[in-house]
């Protein structure tokens, strides 16, 4: 995946043409735009007053690493979206930064990189803002050429938006309380896909979770209830990693019911059978999946 950090090749572009025209060349030659170019605004970051739209792009997916303090950096990933303005007139880039900052804290944005002209390197405003759907980060960056002006005299600025909107993980549920109870009555065990792991890992993925939680309501609801849990992966890798694999999976299972739903340790036991035991074909892609499973037998 290609990592964009576009402050970095902004000064890039910035020392070359201050190598090759001098600044009085990059400062000589603009002129404001007067209507905006193809694309869009982004809703919650209002353009500065005054400025057109340049450039708009938005990408399903990609990476952007952030400006953080103290000359750190994170790199998100999630829909990518960048629009550059054309500025002109009697501001500073201290009053549009300071702007941006005031407006990010009024609507509730967490501040990661706030400008400080006496120290501060980039012309930049980090924040971020979360819910329980989404999580937004953004940086308004000002590139005010080290001085250019415009015909008129007036100061000469880009704007630029970067944003990454990350969307949070749905948690879904495979199997409610009430249907794992009547399976357990009817098969004596319940088949579960939806605890999901880090590739040849035990962690469990936090979208596991919701389904997780639901088999902890059945064990607290039926407290004479005791399960063997039992892990189950596919053919790839060899035998004895795979059975380590599925022993410490089911293992990590019952951890997590212990602490999270306060089940009683004792009624729990672990077993894994690595790639032993198949219900589907491990030529393909689906029954690979369909091999992948924790099954949670009833100890009688």
């Amino acid at each position: 995946m290609k990592k964009i950090s576009r402050l970095v090749l902004m000064f890039a572009v910035l020392a070359v043409a201050i190598a090759v025209f001098g600044w009085g060349a990059a400062q000589a030659q603009e002129t404001c735009a007067t209507k905006d170019e193809a694309g869009s605004d982004i809703p919650y970051l209002t353009r500065f007053p005054g400025s057109m739209r340049l450039e708009y792009k938005a990408e399903e997916y990609n990476a952007f690493a952030f400006p953080l303090a103290n000359n750190e950096e994170k790199s998100v990933e999630g829909k990518y979206i960048h629009v550059k303005y054309d500025f002109c007139g009697n501001k500073s880039t201290l009053q549009i930064l300071r702007n941006y900052e005031n407006a990010f804290k009024s609507k509730g944005w967490k501040i990661l990189l706030a400008f400080d002209p006496t120290t501060s390197s980039k012309n930049a405003v980090t924040a971020q803002k979360s819910d329980a759907a989404q999580d937004i980060w953004a940086v308004v960056y000002v590139d005010d050429g080290g001085g250019w002006k415009d015909e008129a005299g007036n100061n000469y600025f880009w704007i630029f938006f970067e944003v990454i909107e990350v969307q949070k993980m749905k948690q879904e549920i495979e199997l409610d309380e009430s249907q794992m109870k009547k399976d357990l009555d009817a098969n004596g065990k319940i088949v579960l896909h939806g605890i999901k792991f880090d590739t040849g890992k035990a962690t469990i993925k936090p979208e596991s979770k919701a389904q997780l939680d639901e088999v902890g309501k059945l064990l607290n609801g039926n407290p004479t209830l005791k399960l063997s849990i039992e892990g189950h992966t596919d053919n790839v890798g060899n035998k004895d990693s795979n059975q380590k694999l599925s022993e410490a999976r089911a293992k990590s299972v019952k951890d997590f019911l212990v602490a999270n739903s306060k089940i009683d340790a004792a009624r729990l036991s672990t077993k894994g059978f690595g790639d032993t035991k198949p219900v589907a074909d491990n030529s393909t892609d689906a029954g690979k999946a369909e091999n992948r499973r924790v099954e949670l037998v009833k100890i009688k």
